[in-house]
């Protein structure tokens, strides 16, 4: 069983999110939080999906109950669904998450200094993408200096720092701002993160290549040692 999921915008009139389980069972939709009518909104459906050729979970007792899909099947769903919603959907999403991901990154600023000198290229392609971003919105003129000092720094030390402090700055303005600003500053960088994401998962035909080359060698040479 893998985890699908769907990102998909509602009307901005909506008192609130959908987060009832539908009756026939077949998936439930993820709450993201609440918002006022006028504002921005997006549902995301999580569903779990029947893999072809794979055993499917039989009525045993809960006790017996297969593990549900692991946070990579999950995030494989997340990033996989992005193409199809729309930025206004994948805005309002980021923005739901942005006090939770805030947090996970609050303190940790030298395991994020670490990763962007890891990554030198894929970070100063971001910084840019989020420098040219945030040009027209005033509320974060400081977020888009320090993306251009980063640029002009010979190292990447304090991207980390800089993470906090965007994300501080965006989750203390309005909701319909925060919407407004990452629909347009974070389309560049959620490019570059998706072609990360992209890079990071080995093609399935160059695994099966080099199982078949390994096997033709074994065999070759088990036969010629026993000749």
């Amino acid at each position: 069983v893998r985890s699908a999921m769907t990102v998909r915008s509602v009307p901005s009139s909506s008192a609130s999110l959908r987060g009832d389980q539908q009756a026939s069972g077949a998936g439930a939709a993820v709450p993201t939080g609440t918002t006022a009518p006028g504002s921005c909104a997006v549902a995301v459906e999580v569903a779990d999906e029947p893999v072809p050729g794979a055993s499917q979970p039989s009525d045993a007792p809960a006790g017996d109950a297969e593990p549900g899909p692991d946070g990579f099947g999950f995030l494989a769903g997340l990033l996989g669904s992005m193409p199809q919603a729309n930025s206004d959907a994948m805005a309002t999403l980021f923005v739901h998450l942005a006090p939770q991901i805030l947090e996970h990154v609050r303190g940790k600023h030298a395991e994020i200094d670490a990763f962007a000198e890891q990554q030198p290229k894929l970070m100063r392609s971001v910084l840019q993408a989020m420098r040219e971003g945030l040009e027209p919105f005033p509320q974060l003129r400081e977020t888009h200096l320090a993306c251009e000092r980063l640029l002009q720094a010979e190292t990447l030390a304090g991207v980390g720092a800089e993470t906090e402090a965007y994300l501080q700055r965006l989750t203390q303005l309005p909701m319909e701002e925060q919407c407004d600003i990452v629909s347009v500053a974070m389309a560049g960088v959620m490019e570059k993160i998706m072609l990360l994401a992209t890079e990071q998962v080995p093609a399935p035909s160059d695994a099966s290549e080099s199982a078949k080359g390994s096997g033709k060698g074994s065999g070759k040479g088990f036969g010629k040692g026993f000749g």
